[in-house]
């Protein structure tokens, strides 16, 4: 493994010049000659270096001791007698050259004196060296991100940090060389894409140049982090009960599903969170108060744990399920012809309107169903037969379809057909109370008068038998004084009253 070489006349000193040397005490040439050189290089424990070593002189050439000696310079390149700047070791007979990369390297030594003389070279040297990289190992990827991550490695020996990475073995991307000479190495990745796979490999070149290059290598980053609540939209109650009611929304992101509620908006009852992660959310609502006002609000979190929840809202439960049926009153038969009758009749809840008739109670023949819920009620019978006593019974349901039907009654159509109309009212008054209002009147004297409807609008007079909201039918004798009192009016506020009277027919 070593080559050992002398150095001979490394002073060719001419005659003239030998005295001189002489008086300074300077027998270099006679040192030199006695200086060997042995190159020495181990690849496996010190790569990229040479171990030189060389015997030093203790003797003059006249043989008196040496004295003198002041040290050494190594000379050493990658040609023949072509070498670079010296490295001055001082005094000691052996140096290492480190850092060096593969190739064949040539050495040289002088020798100098305690007055900077310096010899000629020695004889030269050389050693190829075969270039050993650095030994990466433990290759690490760490704190993993959506956009970066860190890699780590060593080697053993100290050498550069650099990583190439991509999306696909090309790679593409570099890291800053960090050309600092370590053993531990980090490298930290940053700008990638979230949730996308890399490609990597790590780089180092220890002092010599010798590069080493891992295999490749592959993390993948994190998905972006959510913060992002979802967003909260359409809070509906519906299918309200007495008892119950249900409540849905929207997210713009799939999340949970759950309700707070109770009677004020400190709520205090929760349903059960319903896990599972959804855009379309429904809780139902149980166990509630009859004809109660309900604070509840509404909350869906995301994948993240992202926690939305809606602001306060209201619904009302409704009352006791209704199975009265309405209350009938004041069935009445008006506008009698010989082919025709109107019939009226109050209720005392809004309910349906319909009118069965025939010429026995088996009836036989029935209105069309009005279902607009009302409770002044009036159906209008027609292509009766003249002087025929008719049966006729008026039904009405509720919104809960309770249905009341009144009992037996009849009428007489009149034997020809009257289209003469009875007179006005007389001394129709009108005298304003506290959100009432007293009317009174005088019925006309016709013999066949049966009464008189009386309508009111806020805007004008009404214009018909059927215009505006009606006050209420009210029947009496001809020539009867009559009076009724309007009730639940607002004060000042002007109203505007009609009466029309008619007869049998």
């Amino acid at each position: 493994m070593a080559d050992r070489f002398h150095i001979r006349n490394l002073f060719p000193v001419p005659p003239a010049l030998k005295s001189w040397i002489w008086r300074a005490g300077l027998w270099i040439t006679a040192a030199i000659f006695a200086l060997s050189l042995s190159l020495l290089i181990d690849h496996q424990a010190f790569a990229g270096t040479a171990a030189l070593s060389w015997g030093a002189p203790t003797t003059n050439t006249d043989g008196t001791p040496l004295t003198n000696l002041a040290g050494y310079k190594v000379y050493y390149g990658t040609s023949p007698g072509n070498y670079g700047a010296p490295v001055n070791i001082g005094n000691q007979t052996s140096y290492t050259v480190t850092g060096l990369g593969g190739g064949t390297y040539y050495f040289a030594v002088t020798a100098y004196d305690a007055s900077g003389n310096e010899s000629g070279f020695s004889n030269e040297g050389s050693k190829t060296l075969v270039a050993v990289p650095p030994v990466i190992s433990a290759i690490a990827v760490q704190s993993i991100t959506s956009s970066g991550a860190v890699i780590t490695w060593t080697t053993d020996v100290a050498s550069s940090s650099q990583v190439e990475y991509g999306t696909t073995t090309a790679y593409g991307t570099t890291t800053t060389l960090d050309s600092s000479l370590v053993t531990s190495h980090s490298r930290t990745i940053s700008g990638l894409q979230a949730s996308t796979l890399y490609h990597f490999r790590v780089w180092s070149v220890d002092a010599a140049s010798n590069v080493a290059i891992s295999a490749d290598n592959t993390f993948t980053t994190l998905a972006v982090v959510d913060t992002t609540p979802p967003v909260i939209s359409g809070v509906t109650a519906s299918n309200l009960t007495s008892t119950g009611a249900v409540i849905t929304w929207t997210t713009n992101e799939t999340a949970t599903t759950q309700v707070d509620y109770g009677l004020t908006a400190a709520y205090g009852s929760s349903t059960t969170l319903n896990s599972a992660l959804v855009t379309s959310h429904s809780q139902t609502l149980s166990g509630l108060t009859v004809s109660t006002l309900y604070h509840y609000r509404v909350k869906s979190a995301d994948g993240a744990n992202n926690l939305a929840t809606s602001g306060d809202f209201t619904f009302t439960t409704t009352a006791a399920p209704d199975t009265t049926p309405p209350v009938i009153s004041g069935v009445t038969i008006s506008n009698l012809t010989s082919s025709g009758s109107t019939v009226t009749w109050t209720t005392n809840e809004a309910a349906t309107t319909q009118v069965e008739y025939g010429l026995t109670t088996g009836y036989g023949s029935s209105t069309t169903l009005s279902s607009t819920l009302v409770t002044s009620h009036s159906q209008a019978l027609s292509g009766l037969t003249a002087s025929a006593t008719y049966h006729y019974r008026v039904k009405s349901a509720d919104g809960a379809n309770n249905l009341a039907t009144s009992g037996d009654a009849t009428f007489t159509t009149s034997a020809t057909s009257d289209t003469t109309p009875p007179g006005d009212v007389q001394q129709f008054s009108a005298m304003a109370g506290n959100q009432q209002i007293t009317l009174t009147w005088v019925n006309p004297p016709d013999g066949d008068f049966v009464g008189a409807r009386i309508r009111y609008r806020t805007d004008q007079y009404p214009v018909g038998i059927n215009d505006g909201t009606l006050l209420g039918d009210f029947t009496g004798q001809p020539n009867a004084q009559m009076n009724t009192i309007a009730t639940g009016l607002q004060n000042g506020v002007t109203y505007y009253f009609s009466a029309s009277s008619y007869d049998l027919s």
